[in-house]
């Protein structure tokens, strides 16, 4: 068993990818090469190889899709959890497919959970978010779930 921790930690990206190479479980040699460009942000690569073991990582599947706008794929695959970064994730991405229902109990989970961390990490990230339309419209909706009553 190789430690993949470990090699994103310690290799480059060039040196991941000739290790990669030596490994005989496509699984595990996906999980690697998705893991590896998703940490160097080169999402479409991440998401071309994390597809392949979706069901057994959605996280980080779904961390790749949405990066790159495929976030009717964020909600398929984070639609049952109950970790704060993954709720706010797809809250997000229930925003921005026009999902408001499932933004909304999205967000009232994350909140549950832990106010304060949620509103953190949706600043955050709707923050680091690009200046567009599309940014603009999520903070729009996502200010409209606040105001209900938090």
């Amino acid at each position: 068993m190789i430690d993949i921790p470990n090699i994103l930690r310690t290799k480059t990206l060039e040196e991941i990818s000739k290790i990669a190479t030596s490994i005989q479980d496509k699984n595990t040699r996906y999980l690697l090469l998705g893991s590896a460009f998703l940490k160097y942000k080169r999402y479409q690569y991440a998401y071309e190889f994390l597809k392949h073991v979706k069901h057994q990582y959605p996280r980080l599947f779904s961390y790749a899709a949405f990066y790159i706008g495929k976030h009717d794929e964020v909600l398929e695959s984070l639609k049952d959890s109950n970790d704060i970064l993954d709720l706010i994730i797809l809250t997000i991405s229930a925003a921005y497919t026009n999902k408001l229902d499932i933004a909304k109990v999205s967000l009232d989970k994350a909140i549950k959970i832990d106010k304060n961390r949620t509103l953190e990490l949706l600043t955050e990230y709707i923050g680091n978010m690009p200046k567009s339309p599309y940014r603009d419209a999520i903070l729009i909706q996502i200010s409209k779930l606040l105001k209900r009553r938090y």
